[in-house]
């Protein structure tokens, strides 16, 4: 990737025991350039988001990062009992 084209990331919910925030699987949700976008309607859970910061910034200075993406990881939400699963992928 080029620094002149942004950095497009899904973050799709896999899935969920239960979920507070009204999370389905099949929703979705981007960061574009550093922006969220496309909240699902219950609004973003700010435990998932929490670990996603992490996670992306943690992984965002490798060299490899967009290769990274491609692979699917994947996060999930802090709160033990929902298990809520989020797929990350690179939207290209």
């Amino acid at each position: 990737m080029t620094d002149a084209q942004p950095l497009h990331i899904r973050c799709t919910i896999e899935s969920s025991a239960y979920s507070m925030c009204r999370f389905t699987p099949g929703q979705s949700f981007d960061i574009v350039d550093g922006r969220l976008q496309g909240t699902p309607p219950g609004g973003i859970c700010l435990y998932i988001f929490n670990n996603l910061l992490g996670l992306l910034l943690t992984r965002m200075a490798e060299p490899d990062f967009a290769d990274w993406v491609r692979t699917g990881p994947t996060t999930t939400c802090s709160d033990a009992p929902e298990r809520t699963v989020v797929r990350l992928s690179l939207v290209e």
